[in-house]
């Protein structure tokens, strides 16, 4: 099975904005970013079966953000992961009997990447 990474990427999504500018309807000034973090963390997500400790999803997003020169790398990946679960609802967050919180796919994240990689 392809990675949704290796379709949904800067190249791509690069073209992709340049083609369908309705997309500035989003009102986020990096939404390819977001989008693109978001199809790695699918791919995490999907890799592993279940739901996944958020710990390892903030990884990803603090190695994915470390590439950008950005003051807090820390602060940028936190307010992702709380823009991608309550406001976007691609992402769905959860907790276990002793309090672990863990992060999981959505039909709303799913539907979105096939969404994007369709247009890609």
């Amino acid at each position: 099975m392809a990675k949704r990474s290796d379709s949904v990427n800067k190249e791509s999504l690069s073209g992709l904005l340049r083609h369908h500018p309705y997309l500035l309807l989003l009102q986020k000034e990096d939404w390819s970013i977001y989008l693109e973090l978001m199809a790695q963390i699918y791919d995490l997500l999907e890799e592993q079966g279940r739901r996944v400790p958020i710990d390892q999803i903030r990884a990803v997003a603090i190695r994915y953000f470390s590439l950008f020169d950005l003051a807090s790398v820390e602060q940028k990946a936190s307010t992702f992961l709380a823009m991608s679960i309550g406001e976007l609802k691609v992402l769905r967050d959860s907790h276990d009997s002793f309090g672990n919180r863990f992060i999981e796919t959505t039909r709303e994240g799913k539907a979105l990447l096939q969404f994007m990689e369709s247009l890609l």
